[in-house]
């Protein structure tokens, strides 16, 4: 579960820093961020793979993560999908994830 949150602030903090150097390069051409854009496209497939294994975590299948494109309503349901408890013992998916690291 942890593993999800401190992506989520690296995500946070990675944006927020791009902002910044966007702010500072290119302040005169507000629509230009290819800062921004480049970490976006970077971190596009970690993060789907991050929020994927977290649902599998709480057994529901990735496909759950096409909530996304709803707009508000399909966010907040993933958030609240993230924010479970993980099933206890195995799940479709395989075994409790702090089970098998050990």
């Amino acid at each position: 579960m942890t593993e999800l949150w401190y992506w989520v602030v690296f995500l946070i903090v990675g944006g927020m820093a791009t902002a910044v150097l966007d702010a500072l390069f290119f302040f005169l051409l507000s629509l230009n961020t290819p800062f921004s854009s480049i970490f976006g496209l970077v971190t596009l497939l970690p993060n789907i793979s991050v929020v994927v294994r977290r649902l599998h975590d709480v057994d529901r299948s990735g496909w759950w993560y096409l909530l996304m494109f709803i707009p508000m309503v399909g966010l907040i349901i993933l958030i609240v999908f993230c924010m479970k408890q993980a099933t206890a013992g195995d799940n479709r998916f395989g075994p409790e994830p702090v089970r098998a690291r050990s």
